[in-house]
């Protein structure tokens, strides 16, 4: 500059040159980083470039007031006298922008484009300097919101930060609880374990007190033209018979003696404590024996309005597992017979050869038709149809006499929440066929075969009686292979078994001889302890 430049052209240089001062004192500032630090830098240099940008602002207000042809012809000292002050200034402004500088070295150095975005921003401050122009304001009042917008974004992440920490904190707590209730489920599944391996014990010392061949002696109602009874009842466990043709009475002692006047659900109360054994993977047989005419069938299959066992078991094992919850049961059933020593599948229409097996699991017939089942509606379903099948005959006992032993078998698989399987169990329900001797089944017609089916009955029915004799004598051996019955029932009548003999009896006093043969024959089997096997 010389002494004769114009004021216009003094102020402008000098505030191109503080504006670029100003803004790179800015920039270093907002680089150094924080709100703060940000602040500090805008109001130093406001500070600083305050008194120039006034005095230039006056020196351009004074000019416009005159004609360049009057100039004062002392405008060159005053402008001197300007020219040092802002000169003296501009020394201050600068040693400024070097402790901004010392304070920026930590934020990454500018590049070489900013210096040309400073002379640019520095080339735009004279039009900012004129007093009718409010972009220096509106600039301040736009950093001041962006200041207090990252101040909120600041607080904004700082609480969503605490909030992810309490989820982490809670996740961890769950995971925590997730495995302390792992090591409770392990904990109460060995108990349940336990308390099953200790429930099946005092229940099998139970049954072995009360006998583990539980025998119940039901007397069915005297029909039209029976005649005398020859039975009388002294309780509910004992049974006295008097034989006209010896003139002698005897007594026999029974787990349970149901008079005349009890009803199906009479029979089925004390069979069902016994099922009970079947969802801890037990086993369980029911079978009826007695002569022709004393109501075995009914008492096992029973009537539309009063069922039997085959009914009332179905029902009972599936509204238990239902009762329970924690067990699915996988069921399934066969239907068979022995008729004359010979194994027929009564649901396979296709004649085949039939024999018992040993297997792992004990005894079995392989190559049988096995139904899955869902409902007790299945399983009735199923019984019909065997029955449909079943051997019958005429005779001067029945017009309708089962000529062969019928057996419904159910074998369960039960799994309980967990997914852990429980031992598999099976229930046989048998109605075996007439026990009577041979002169008592002379039959209207046919009957050579009629003999024929007699003598087979009472040749399995007879090595059942050995079985249960050696097993009351607890003989080594027992002859459990002397008939397909006694062989199919081997694993009913050993071990932990539990097996219910229904005795039918009839109280005719004209039948007492065959009566007294069923009674000592259930005497017989109540000895039977099968824990000793």
């Amino acid at each position: 500059l010389s002494e004769g430049t114009p004021p216009e052209k003094v102020g402008a240089k000098l505030t191109m040159g503080l504006g670029a001062l100003g803004s790179v004192s800015w920039r270093g500032a907002v680089l150094q980083g924080g709100p703060h630090e940000e602040g500090e830098a805008s109001t130093t240099a406001s500070s600083v470039s305050s008194p120039v940008v006034a005095t230039s602002n006056q020196m351009c207000r004074s000019r416009r007031g005159r004609s360049s042809s009057q100039r004062d012809p002392s405008s060159g000292a005053r402008v001197s006298a300007a020219y040092e002050a802002l000169m003296e200034q501009v020394r201050e402004l600068a040693a400024g922008k070097q402790a901004v500088s010392q304070g920026a070295r930590a934020s990454p150095p500018l590049s070489r484009a900013s210096s040309n975005d400073e002379s640019a921003a520095a080339s735009e401050l004279p039009a900012e300097l004129d007093p009718g122009c409010c972009s220096s304001s509106e600039c301040g009042e736009v950093k001041h919101c962006c200041v207090e917008e990252i101040h909120r974004l600041q607080s904004q992440l700082a609480s969503q930060a605490k909030t992810v920490r309490d989820l982490q904190s809670a996740i961890s707590s769950i995971q925590a609880d997730a495995r302390h209730s792992k090591e409770e489920v392990s904990r109460f599944r060995h108990l349940y374990e336990e308390e099953a391996r200790q429930r099946r014990e005092l229940f099998n010392i139970v049954q072995e007190l009360r006998g583990n061949i539980r025998v119940v002696c039901r007397v069915r109602p005297a029909r039209e033209g029976d005649g005398d009874t020859c039975l009388s009842y002294p309780d509910d466990s004992r049974v006295c018979l008097r034989n006209p043709y010896l003139s002698q009475t005897r007594e026999w002692t029974f787990d349970k003696v149901l008079q005349p006047a009890s009803s199906q659900q009479d029979v089925f109360g004390e069979v069902e404590p016994m099922l009970q054994s079947l969802f801890e993977g037990g086993h369980v047989c029911v079978f009826a024996y007695g002569q022709t005419g004393t109501g075995k069938t009914y008492s096992m299959e029973g009537s539309p309005s009063d069922p039997g066992l085959y009914y009332r078991a179905a029902d009972f094992i599936f509204a238990e597992a239902e009762k329970r919850g924690n067990l699915s049961a996988e069921i399934t059933v066969t239907v068979l017979e022995i008729y004359c020593e010979e194994i027929r599948d009564l649901l396979d229409t296709q004649p085949k050869k039939l024999q018992v097996r040993r297997g792992s699991r004990g005894n079995f017939v392989p190559n049988v038709e096995s139904r899955r089942v869902t409902t007790k509606e299945e399983v009735l379903g199923l019984l019909r149809v065997g029955q449909q099948h079943r051997a019958v005959g005429c005779t001067n006992l029945n017009d309708h006499s089962s000529r062969s032993h019928f057996m419904l078998s159910l074998s369960i698989q039960f799994t309980d929440a967990t997914g852990m399987s429980l031992p598999p169990s099976k229930l046989h329900l048998i109605d075996l066929a007439g026990s009577e001797r041979l002169p008592k089944i002379a039959s209207v017609e046919g009957s050579a075969a009629r003999t024929k089916e007699t003598v087979a009955i009472n040749k399995s029915l007879s090595a059942l009686g050995d079985v249960i004799h050696a097993r009351a004598a607890e003989q080594s051996h027992v002859p459990f292979r002397n008939s397909v019955l006694t062989h199919m029932l081997q694993d009913s009548l050993s071990k932990d078994s539990k097996t219910i003999m229904l005795l039918q009896v009839t109280p005719a006093e004209a039948f007492a001889d065959e009566t007294t043969r069923s009674l000592m024959f259930g005497a017989r089997a109540r000895a039977v302890e099968l824990r000793r096997l």
